[in-house]
């Protein structure tokens, strides 16, 4: 392609750090189930697929969060 490798590794931890970025600010923790069904979660990755959530997924996740940080296994933030 022309390019060295060490700006390809740069462009592929930025195209992650993007993702993660969008994730992050999602703040999914705060949403309802309402909302969670308007707001687009997922992203088409090329040549790999779909990177999604959905909401029973999420609840699980704060479920599970509760119960850690009511049983001090993690510090709450």
């Amino acid at each position: 392609m022309g390019i060295s490798p060490k700006l390809a590794l740069l462009i592929y931890k930025s195209y992650w750090k993007f993702i993660k970025d969008s994730i992050h600010d999602l703040e999914l923790e705060e949403m309802t189930e309402k909302d969670f069904r308007k707001t687009p979660t997922n992203f088409n990755i090329t040549y790999i697929g779909k990177l999604y959530t959905n909401i029973e997924k999420v609840q699980k996740y704060k479920r599970k969060l509760k119960y850690l940080e009511e049983n001090d296994k993690i510090k709450k933030y």
